[in-house]
């Protein structure tokens, strides 16, 4: 039946509904799309133009995009899911178009994807976007690797760009010089990202007390830490 409804789509047979994308027309089937999503659902049972015309006009989405979340709606796959260039923009389309299940398989994809190189886009993404997994994950794996994080090209443009962002990553990255990350194991290639320990659950009473007070800000190990983190930290205490 699935590869049925694939061939229905794939080779636009006896479509009632067509969607116009930079310049591209793909057809579909009202059927299938209203039963499949509440937002098409609402598009074609209202009053609207839609409705009426079945063309419709989409100008935020790539033709790409679209295709794989119509070819979600048909057969409850994306061929195309796991490819870094698409997976974010499917994301948002299936948000858009209230497909909560290939949103949340957009998400897990994404997790998967997240290491180093990529978690402060990945962490301004999912705050822009409110996807709140991804947003603690990349959180994390900034933090389990701020030695390195805080050195990319990507952390200047935070700090200038996100500075509430920044602030809250530094502050992780404080949270684990304080208490330490010897307990905390990771198989994933962002260091952390998934990992499960305590040291998230922990209620921090003073990070930033004074030198006398704890052992990790001695002039040694606080010496350890890169320049930009020392002075928002800094600030912090003031």
């Amino acid at each position: 039946m699935i590869r049925d409804f694939a061939d229905l789509f794939l080779n636009q047979t006896s479509c009632d509904v067509h969607f116009r994308l930079q310049g591209v027309v793909m057809g579909a089937h009202v059927v299938i799309l209203t039963a499949r999503s509440s937002v098409f659902a609402a598009m074609f049972k209202c009053d609207m133009e839609e409705s009426k015309t079945r063309k419709v006009v989409i100008e935020d989405i790539e033709p790409e995009v679209f295709r794989q979340l119509l070819h979600y709606l048909y057969t409850g796959t994306c061929p195309l899911l796991e490819m870094k260039s698409i997976t974010r923009d499917l994301c948002v389309a299936a948000d858009k178009y209230d497909v909560e299940t290939l949103k949340k398989e957009c998400v897990d994809i994404l997790l998967v994807q997240l290491d180093v190189s990529n978690s402060i886009a990945t962490l301004v993404w999912s705050h822009l976007h409110s996807i709140t997994t991804l947003f603690d994950a990349s959180l994390k794996c900034i933090a389990l690797n701020g030695p390195t994080v805080c050195f990319l090209p990507e952390w200047k443009d935070l700090t200038h760009d996100y500075p509430d962002l920044c602030l809250m990553a530094t502050q992780h990255m404080i949270k684990i010089k304080v208490y330490g990350v010897s307990s905390v194991s990771c198989e994933s290639d962002c260091g952390g990202a998934d990992c499960e320990t305590d040291l998230w659950e922990t209620e921090v009473q003073n990070v930033f007390q004074t030198t006398s007070e704890i052992d990790c800000e001695t002039d040694g190990d606080w010496l350890e830490f890169p320049e930009q983190i020392r002075r928002i930290a800094s600030l912090i205490k003031m």
